[in-house]
């Protein structure tokens, strides 16, 4: 069998782990150990080559997506445009995410002419969120001034109705 005296070596410190971690006796864990291999050799056997397989299929699939992605860097256009977009923190379903919203858009009717303007609008006013902090900031300062137009509107109908009766009281009883 070539079993050597270190092979019986590992065999019993395996076991002796097994007795240790456990808190079983020695010869409990001697019959737990064998019955294990009895019981699961075989199973041992099929997920080696599972195993084996798995990694072929890691290697292929790692080759394949080094060739795509050489392939998406070598289009002059968009290549780097999504390398730069993956640099950011794009992610694909991002990506995916974009296109579903333009083709909704362009399914209801929109022609690329309106796609163009949505780009142009998001590249003049930046992100959404510090436009709408923007148009909130406008629409305070605008309610404030309504406010204010109100209150010099309530002033001044208040001074013309005093101004109406001191005229009265100046220009005497009304003569008939």
């Amino acid at each position: 069998m070539r079993f050597g005296l270190e092979e019986l070596k590992l065999l019993w410190n395996t076991i002796t782990e097994i007795t240790v971690a456990n808190n079983m006796p020695l010869n409990e864990a001697q019959r737990k150990f064998f019955k294990d291999i009895e019981e699961q050799y075989d199973k041992k056997i099929g997920f080696e080559s599972k195993v084996q397989n798995l990694k072929t299929e890691v290697n292929t699939l790692t080759q394949e997506k080094k060739r795509l992605h050489e392939e998406l860097l070598a289009q002059p256009l968009i290549g780097p445009i999504l390398f730069g977009l993956f640099q950011i923190g794009v992610n694909e379903q991002d990506i995916i995410n974009m296109a579903y919203i333009f083709q909704r858009h362009a399914d209801g009717g929109s022609s690329s002419m309106d796609i163009q303007t949505l780009i142009a609008e998001l590249q003049k006013y930046g992100s959404i969120k510090s436009t709408i902090e923007k148009l909130s900031q406008e629409a305070d300062r605008l309610r404030n001034e309504i406010a204010s137009l109100k209150a010099q509107k309530q002033d001044i109908l208040a001074r013309s109705i005093y101004s109406r009766q001191i005229y009265q009281i100046y220009s005497g009883p009304p003569i008939y």
